[in-house]
């Protein structure tokens, strides 16, 4: 149990990166351009 519980906050904190890679991004290029 313990490691579905680990395996699934890995993919959360992995999936939560990943949203804001995808939003701060766009607009760090755009200010930058």
């Amino acid at each position: 149990m313990h490691t579905i519980i680990r395996v699934v906050t890995v993919v959360a904190i992995a999936g939560a990166l990943v949203a804001l890679a995808t939003t701060q991004l766009p607009k760090t290029i755009k200010v930058e351009g």
